[in-house]
């Protein structure tokens, strides 16, 4: 194998990276892209590998900083080595790497072999053997990119079109049925922009297709964020119905509206409401109310790196609290027979399924018809939904 160059810039910008990173600071995201507008010199491929090497430290931080509690000049160049080396994309590669450093250091606890905080660890131990591990080692690889087909701006001969065109670099997951892609520029190709598919995550679709929106019904999207799944249940709809999508974010709100207007979707009304569930009004009774609340995000760690360090048992407190406050209050506006769909990106079960066995206790008009946990994999994130339905009087 041959050995791959580092250069003196780049040690540099990994150590400057590493040593700025706060867990109480700016996510990783805005530091990178802070740090790469100050070396606006830096090419594709040096951005590239920088960012490789920073995602994977913050991925592995604590087994990283245990191996190596003073990172600096003299030993960057053993500190990158590591992290190429942990930068795999299966969660089997992803153990023997880590069980290969362990041989040097056989007194590592778990919190550092699986840098998850203890307190997490412990949420996951309560739910079965062997879930902390792995959800902790799903957190550490990426997922691939998942697109959905819009039936508003694409008909079958669109979407064959689609599939065969090697610039988009679409197959077929045959055990999700669900599209991925290898492409890095679907955002800049002309069938995106025409409106004919969506970038959107394996759990975000199998929520909307929860929902079982049918066309003319009534349909709230209660924290409808930039739209992904008000604009997948416009496309379940074929168009015909109304949805009203509210959030808090204006910035969110003009999001959706862009997508939409790209999507074809004519059926969507976009409204701001305020933070607290109990000062929103709604004039009208839906068929579905989609909750797809605020949470913890145990579920989508791989995606965001760093919030497993920043989340706290306070901050988790909190959000179990309004995702009680969204559902005693939201529920107001189904109609009789019609139904609620409670969506997390959470693994939790405090704030799943004890969630909703408290909302049940409280509100004996709804019945839980189904729901479902899935756990996070290296094909996707981990998700829960469950749907409620309200008796007919």
């Amino acid at each position: 194998m041959t050995e791959v160059r580092v250069f003196p810039f780049q040690k540099s910008a990994i150590l400057e990276l590493i040593n700025g990173f706060s867990t109480n600071g700016s996510t990783c995201e805005k530091q990178l892209s802070t740090y790469f507008k100050s070396h606006k010199k830096l090419g594709s491929k040096d951005r590239k590998r920088i960012s490789n090497w920073f995602y994977t430290y913050i991925k592995h931080m604590l087994l990283v900083n245990a191996v190596y509690p003073q990172i600096d000049d003299s030993n960057v160049e053993e500190l990158i080595a590591l992290l190429d080396s942990l930068d795999v994309t299966s969660i089997k590669d992803k153990k023997e790497v880590i069980t290969s450093v362990l041989n040097n250091h056989p007194d590592f606890t778990r919190e550092q072999i699986l840098s998850m905080p203890n307190w997490i660890l412990d949420l996951w131990d309560s739910q079965g053997k062997d879930i902390a591990e792995n959800m902790a080692l799903a957190a550490s690889v990426p997922n691939p990119t998942y697109i959905r087909f819009n039936q508003v701006n694409c008909d079958d001969k669109t979407k064959k079109a689609c599939i065969s065109d090697e610039r988009l670099g679409l197959s077929l997951d045959n055990e999700l049925q669900v599209y991925w892609s290898t492409s890095k520029q679907l955002e800049q190709s002309e069938a995106f922009n025409a409106g004919y598919f969506e970038i959107q995550d394996y759990g975000s679709q199998q929520i909307g297709v929860f929902t079982q929106a049918k066309p003319n019904e009534q349909i709230i999207d209660a924290c409808c964020g930039a739209g992904g799944k008000g604009l997948q249940l416009a496309s379940m709809m074929k168009n015909v119905g109304k949805i009203w999508s509210l959030d808090i974010r204006a910035k969110a709100l003009d999001n959706y509206y862009d997508r939409a207007m790209r999507a074809g979707v004519e059926i969507a009304e976009l409204f701001e409401v305020p933070e607290d569930p109990a000062d929103v009004d709604f004039p009208f009774l839906a068929d579905c109310v989609l909750m797809d609340v605020p949470c913890s995000g145990s579920g989508v760690f791989s995606r965001k790196a760093d919030r497993k360090y920043r989340l706290k048992p306070k901050q988790l407190d909190d959000l179990i609290a309004l995702q009680e406050s969204i559902l005693t209050h939201y529920s107001a506006w189904v109609k009789p027979g019609g139904r609620i769909i409670y969506a997390t990106c959470s693994t939790f079960k405090e704030e799943n399924q004890n969630q909703i066995a408290k909302f049940l206790q409280k509100q004996p008009e709804f019945f839980l018809d189904e729901e479902k946990l899935i756990w996070a994999n290296e094909k996707h994130n981990g998700f829960y939904m469950a749907r409620l339905i309200k008796k007919e009087e």
